[in-house]
């Protein structure tokens, strides 16, 4: 850009001394016309004897006039021609330059386009690659999550294993005639009944017979405990009814027995 706008301030100023010789160059015209008019006047114009001598004045005078106008035409005529040469020359200089940075343009534009389809390309290909690693990322997310959720439902599953068992004292909402209800009414027409308590020593045992006769004392019976027999059971005997149940331990492998 900086070669083109010099080339183009060379071309003005060339440009305005061939207008300065033009109006040279008219001026010359001008006055080689002057010098023709007084030739004209000389030889047609003057022909009386008497004006003989200033006829030839003019006439000499207008030759003059006329060599100076022509010397002035030929004069302009070959700077004109000079600077009009040096004006195409510069105008040929500037077309070839314009052609030769319109080409290196178009090369460089040619190498940037291959240099986008390319950068373009491997883009692309970054880009296939970021979605296929998301894709993977998120399978293994996926399988993650499944993963977790089966060891959470294995622990809640273990927990609810280990989790000591409870034996509650419920009321359960009934019907508007027979009211409210409990658990412990089938124990209820036992009231009286002495439940003798045998248990092993286990933490388990004591905790399941410390419901059983809290549940026991409830209905209106009287529990009391007998000493450990070394058996791997607790017994639970009733002298009213001589019946007796087995209630499995979950702990160590062991089974309980209540009567």
């Amino acid at each position: 850009m900086l070669m083109i706008g010099e080339a183009l301030s060379n071309i003005s100023e060339l440009e305005a001394r061939l207008g300065c010789w033009e109006l040279v160059d008219y001026a010359a015209t001008l006055v080689v016309f002057f010098g023709v008019l007084g030739e004209l006047v000389a030889e047609h114009v003057m022909k009386s004897k008497a004006a003989e001598q200033r006829k030839k004045q003019l006439s000499r005078l207008s030759t003059i006039v006329l060599l100076i106008g022509l010397a002035g035409e030929l004069a302009a005529l070959v700077k004109t021609s000079t600077l009009t040469t040096e004006i195409m020359s510069s105008l040929t200089t500037d077309i070839k330059s314009a052609y030769s940075q319109a080409s290196s343009a178009t090369d460089r534009a040619s190498e940037l386009a291959r240099e986008n389809i390319k950068l373009r390309g491997e883009f692309e290909t970054k880009t296939g690659k970021l979605n296929l690693n998301e894709q993977i990322l998120r399978r293994q997310n996926l399988e993650t999550t499944g993963q977790l959720e089966r060891e959470r439902k294995t622990r809640l599953e273990l927990e609810a294993s280990l989790a000591p068992r409870t034996l509650p004292y419920k009321w359960v909402q009934g019907s508007a005639n027979s009211g409210p209800t409990s658990n412990i009414d089938e124990l209820l027409p036992f009231k009286g009944t002495t439940a003798e308590l045998e248990i092993i020593n286990d933490a388990e045992a004591r905790r399941a017979s410390s419901y059983l006769a809290f549940i026991l004392q409830q209905s209106g019976w009287r529990t009391t405990e007998v000493p450990e027999t070394g058996l791997n059971f607790a017994f639970i005997r009733w002298r009213r009814h001589r019946r007796s149940a087995a209630i499995p331990n979950r702990r160590k492998g062991r089974s309980t027995t209540r009567r």
